[in-house]
């Protein structure tokens, strides 16, 4: 089995009220996928990562559920940690985005991974 770790959310700084990561084309996996969010210092703000879908990926998505695991709001006293989380998509595409709930100035150091198992040929 071949897994593909697809980068929704570039390593950065993160400060916006709107942080959407790039779709991913989820149409060559199968099974449940996988999201990985990654936070580095966070200095200000808040900051709730969460997966959207799309079916064709070009606009605002549809919120995912996981049903494994959860992710956290960071922080500055609840930073630099890796959640990992399993889902299930019902439309192509998938993105990670990572809203910022309450305002801050320089933010965090973040990155939001999704990783897909390749369908047997």
């Amino acid at each position: 089995n071949n897994f593909e770790f697809n980068q929704s959310l570039a390593p950065a700084a993160y400060a916006a009220s709107t942080n959407d990561g790039s779709y991913v084309d989820c149409q060559a996996y199968e099974g449940p996928l996988t999201a990985l969010a990654i936070a580095g210092v966070c200095t200000d703000g808040n900051y709730l990562p969460a997966l959207e879908e799309d079916d064709d990926g070009s606009g605002a998505g549809t919120s995912i559920t996981p049903n494994h695991g959860a992710f956290e709001t960071i922080t500055s006293s609840n930073d630099v940690e890796t959640v990992v989380v399993a889902f299930k998509r019902t439309k192509r595409y998938v993105r990670m985005v990572m809203p910022e709930t309450s305002a801050g100035a320089t933010g965090v150091v973040f990155t939001g991974i999704i990783i897909g198992m390749r369908k047997a040929v």
